[in-house]
């Protein structure tokens, strides 16, 4: 299987006529190949079905094993904005107790865990772009959410949602880390201005006092946090998601000197 899907990913990235398709063509061309690449059988309802009824709605596919169906599938032509249509295919998803659900424009492909908590866009936990990424990268993750196989087992939701916990955590590293530098530099406490101190000390054979450390640490810290940004943004440094420009300790001791 990883080898069909793989030759078909790069066949499809090597054209780029599917960029004036329509719906229907997008759905024809590069939805359902891609689906019997991944085993799936779409001649049969009772695996692919189209125009899936929601509640008076449709969606487009529903990927489904005996009586449940496994994964939600909602298609719009290639090119077109998937931002507007996330809400509507969660609650879909929501509603029908739907644990993976993917949005897609052909080349484009949103993957979501609907049950998951917060925002539309924090429950999307991965995305594939068909002319943007590696095609065997590519080719592993349709294998890893959408085949028939992982689908069935349930291991298709075990790969998502181990993703996503990798990817929650990230997000809290990103928004935490700035703050631990702050605490560092901008509020040095006791411990770290001696060591400073000490380092310095050992270095020229000078030491310097501690309110002297303190000063060169917050002001040098202050000073790289401003350069960081640039004139005319005002950003608090807790929003920033990485910061690469904060001296280590012992560089700040050499530049003590």
């Amino acid at each position: 299987m990883e080898k069909t899907i793989h030759n078909l990913i790069q066949k499809l990235q090597s054209s780029k006529r599917f960029l004036s398709f329509d719906e229907a063509s997008t759905k024809q061309a590069l939805i359902l190949p891609i689906l019997h690449s991944l085993d799936w059988d779409f001649f049969n309802v009772d695996e692919v079905q189209p125009e899936y009824p929601v509640e008076g709605q449709k969606v487009d596919y529903a990927l489904k094993h005996g009586d449940f169906v496994k994964v939600f599938i909602e298609v719009k032509r290639v090119g077109e904005d998937l931002e507007n249509h996330q809400e509507q295919l969660l609650n879909y998803a929501f509603k029908q107790g739907v644990h993976l659900a993917v949005l897609t424009n052909g080349i484009s492909w949103w993957f979501y865990l609907p049950l998951k908590e917060g925002s539309w866009e924090q429950r999307k936990f991965y995305t594939i772009d068909l002319y943007d990424q590696n095609s065997i990268e590519i080719a592993q993750r349709f294998v890893d959410f959408l085949s028939k196989e992982t689908c069935i087992s349930g291991q298709n939701v075990r790969n998502a949602e181990g993703l996503y916990k990798t990817n929650q955590k990230q997000q809290v590293l990103n928004r935490t880390l700035p703050v631990a530098l702050e605490k560092i530099f901008g509020e040095p406490d006791e411990n770290f201005i001696e060591l400073v101190a000490e380092k310095t000390e050992k270095i020229c054979g000078y030491r310097p006092d501690l309110e002297q450390v303190e000063h060169f640490v917050v002001s040098h810290y202050r000073k790289t946090v401003q350069l960081s940004n640039p004139v005319g943004r005002k950003q608090k440094l807790v929003t920033k998601p990485k910061v690469v420009e904060i001296p280590s300790p012992s560089a700040c001791c050499l530049l003590i000197l």
